[in-house]
């Protein structure tokens, strides 16, 4: 089963990708991004950080099961970040996460269908997701406006893709967010 989170920015999509790994053994699928690391994020843990030159040859070469591209600004600078996912195939029996956008998520239920994955919204509200986007470092006030009125649209249609909503506001500990997600793929599992 592939599990993919999908939410507006600083949600804490991340942060139960993390926890399925470590705590119920889903293995995380990597997506791939032109986008600058940020201060305590690893090379092939949470992104494999790639050139540009790189992403787009990947493109060109069709290893892509989904990909996109994100106008930014940094600093006041315009930039272009893209991020995709590399195809494989998923091992039997064995639990998948991966994080998405709704465009991703739309091309993993086009490549793998919807038998195969399970979709979970995160939702979180804008004073709390700005709180978060500050403490992960590198913040900018003028990028985070820019994201916060690119979600709404990006997610707008969140509801006809999901097939669970999950509230994470700070009130449930992140453990208890992981167990709602790991049941829910074991009913789905055992039918």
């Amino acid at each position: 089963m592939i599990v993919i989170l999908f939410g507006k920015s600083a949600t804490g999509k991340d942060t139960v990708l993390r926890k399925l790994r470590d705590e119920y053994g889903y293995i995380p699928i990597i997506s791939t991004t032109t986008r600058p690391m940020r201060v305590k994020e690893k090379q092939g843990v949470d992104y494999n950080f790639v050139s540009k030159e790189e992403f787009l040859k990947m493109i060109e070469q069709d290893s892509l099961i989904e990909y996109r591209s994100y106008n930014t600004l940094v600093n006041g600078i315009p930039d272009t970040w893209y991020y995709g996912v590399p195809k494989f195939a998923p091992i039997k029996g064995e639990n998948f996460v991966v994080v998405l956008d709704l465009v991703g998520t739309e091309g993993f239920l086009k490549y793998f269908g919807n038998k195969d994955t399970f979709v979970v919204e995160i939702s979180t509200d804008d004073a709390v997701r700005k709180q978060r986007a500050i403490r992960r470092g590198s913040f900018d006030e003028t990028e985070w406006q820019r994201r916060l009125a690119d979600d709404e649209v990006k997610f707008a249609d969140g509801e006809k893709f999901r097939d669970v909503c999950i509230e994470n506001d700070g009130t449930r500990s992140i453990h208890n967010i992981a167990m709602q997600i790991d049941n829910h793929v074991k009913e789905i599992t055992a039918r």
